[in-house]
């Protein structure tokens, strides 16, 4: 729309935000469905992350282009069946990877399966989630690879707005998500390092 526009820069920077802020805590919803004990561990770097992208918006809501559009905006249904269709295709799928990479190489493997964030993140955390419930044992990998694929769905919406937005908004974009990812992170390392501790990993 910003690229037919100019006028909705600033409302198409604050709803990509807002859409990547929304996937995080979608993502929560799917694990906990599936498995509340990954939701659970999910949660604290997973709501840190939602808190700031929104912190984002509010500190960069007057630095874009801001204005009336020209002419009416169409808005498309959210009940379609392709996307509930590429979600149940990519689930099926990741999850009989991740059984074969677990099996074949053990929890090293299966962060590796974060990569389908580039497509899915909401395939990657049920998938992941639904690993865990078959084995206890993968609970904080499944937890922290959900998490990792959420980062690099975060990274892919860069490229994606580059390819079909406005050139001023991807800069807008990239500046607001680089920050997002370098917080992203180290909120990570830092879970990850917290929840791997052998003291944590200890009965």
């Amino acid at each position: 729309m910003a690229k037919k526009d100019p006028a909705l820069a600033k409302s198409s920077h604050a709803g990509i935000v807002l859409s990547n802020t929304s996937m995080l805590l979608r993502n929560l919803v799917i694990a906990y469905i599936v498995s509340p004990a990954v939701m659970f561990l999910m949660a604290p770097p997973q709501v840190v992350l939602a808190a700031s992208n929104i912190l984002s918006i509010r500190n960069g809501k007057n630095k874009h282009a801001s204005g009336e559009p020209d002419e009416p905006i169409g808005i498309q249904s959210p009940f379609a069946l392709v996307p509930a269709f590429k979600f149940a295709f990519g689930f099926t799928i990741l999850s009989l990877v991740a059984r074969f990479v677990y099996d074949s190489t053990g929890t090293a493997g299966v962060y590796a399966l974060a990569l389908g964030g580039l497509i899915s993140s909401a395939a990657v955390t049920a998938s992941m989630a639904a690993i865990a419930l078959s084995d206890l044992s993968l609970t904080v990998t499944a937890a922290l690879t959900s998490v990792l694929a959420g980062i690099i769905s975060t990274a892919n919406k860069m490229v994606l707005v580059r390819m079909a937005g406005p050139l001023a908004l991807s800069r807008c974009v990239n500046r607001t998500f680089v920050s997002l990812i370098l917080v992203s992170i180290v909120v990570f390392a830092a879970w990850a390092v917290y929840n791997t501790a052998p003291m944590r990993l200890l009965p």
